[in-house]
């Protein structure tokens, strides 16, 4: 109403309504499929704590793969998490079953299927991390020692699906808490995505989720430690090693997707790049929805490119891009060089992003020059 309304009447006042910012969604929501002794099958349960995957699903056994993996998610920084439990000898069909109940969760980040390496479920969940802008963690097989014997399990992952799937070597050992001094082998996605999480919540998505940070908490010893000449080869095959250095308790050292083979030359090489582009198209995609059914005209187009802008700058101030000014690190454009008469026609925005990733220092060189004394 007017602020000073005149004789009694009715009256109206006109409000723009406008639209909301892009928001920032969360980065390392974490699903887990495995068996388990109890619950609903096929049916997502959010845990937030080790308590309530027992109170949902049993209590955690030694041997019990997907109990362990969950544990040790919460023990390396992971706070979000939502578990479906698939039949205990769970083929494609039921695989394919417990992924499209996934689509009931509004944000998904992570998967891990604790040490599953069957190349056909493996393959099926690389499409579905794919189309959910995910990534898939793998668990290198409990016995594999080469580059060429990990590969054989994802060889069947469609190259367009390989930059969301990254995968870990060796498995790790934790302490048997019913036989003192014993360990349990373990597979490490559990530690990983746990990891990750900590690592979004302190320095962003953006940071390459390895390195002196990414240290693996309630370990024991990994199975297998790597030399560098074998961290090497995996490294090149697109495979991250957990290693351990004198003074460095055991860590990732890798951070590449598995499209990220030196021969490939993709431009998601590394999982920091990948997570980041996907990160904001999810965020884009989501903010961007109140343009539906809005005039493609120049004053949308306008609109949406400030918007986008918006959110790009923000993440610019964080470090997420490189460059210390917006237009070093990112570029949008949305007008009539974007989109053609048919696309406007049948109802299409097209919204161009330009992003400048920082990728990691995977190698250090240092180039010495010793000077003779006089």
């Amino acid at each position: 109403m007017p602020l000073n309304p005149v004789p009694p009447g009715a009256y109206v006042a006109e409000a723009p309504v406008g639209h909301s910012p892009i928001a920032n969604l969360p980065t390392s929501i974490t699903a887990f499929l495995g068996s388990t002794k109890k619950g609903p099958v096929h049916v997502p349960q959010r845990v937030r704590a080790v308590s309530d995957f027992e109170n949902l699903f049993g209590e955690i056994e030694p041997e019990a793969r997907l109990g362990q993996a969950v544990r040790q998610f919460f023990l390396n920084g992971g706070v979000d998490a939502w578990v479906v439990r698939v039949a205990k000898s769970a083929s494609s069909s039921q695989v394919a079953k417990a992924l499209r109940s996934l689509d009931s969760l509004e944000t998904l980040s992570l998967l891990a299927l604790p040490a599953v390496a069957a190349p056909a479920i493996l393959a099926l969940a690389s499409e579905y991390c794919r189309g959910r802008r995910a990534l898939l963690l793998i668990d290198a097989p409990s016995k594999a020692r080469t580059a060429a014997e990990i590969q054989k399990i994802v060889q069947t992952i469609p190259p367009a699906a390989r930059s969301h799937v990254a995968v870990y070597f060796p498995w790790v050992r934790l302490p048997d808490p019913l036989n003192f001094g014993e360990t349990l082998l373990t597979p490490p996605s559990g530690s990983i995505a746990g990891v990750l999480a900590r690592l979004d919540a302190k320095r962003g998505v953006w940071k390459p989720p390895a390195g002196r940070e990414a240290t693996l908490l309630g370990i024991q010893r990994l199975d297998y430690v790597p030399t560098d000449v074998e961290n090497q080869a995996m490294n090149t095959a697109g495979i991250n090693c957990l290693r351990v250095f004198v003074g460095i308790e055991a860590a990732i050292w890798g951070a590449r997707t598995l499209a990220g083979a030196d021969l490939n030359g993709s431009e998601f090489k590394y999982i920091p790049v990948r997570r980041l582009v996907s990160h904001v198209e999810e965020c884009v995609v989501r903010g961007l929805q109140w343009a539906c059914f809005e005039p493609n005209d120049q004053a949308l187009w306008t609109t949406v490119r400030e918007s986008v802008e918006q959110f790009l700058m923000e993440l610019t101030r964080q470090g997420a891009l490189a460059g210390s000014t917006p237009s070093e690190g990112f570029f949008v454009k949305c007008d009539a060089t974007t989109m053609t008469p048919g696309d406007i026609r049948d109802g299409r925005l097209v919204v161009l992003i330009g992003l400048a990733c920082l990728r990691p220092a995977e190698f250090v060189l240092l180039n010495l020059v010793l000077k003779a004394q006089a």
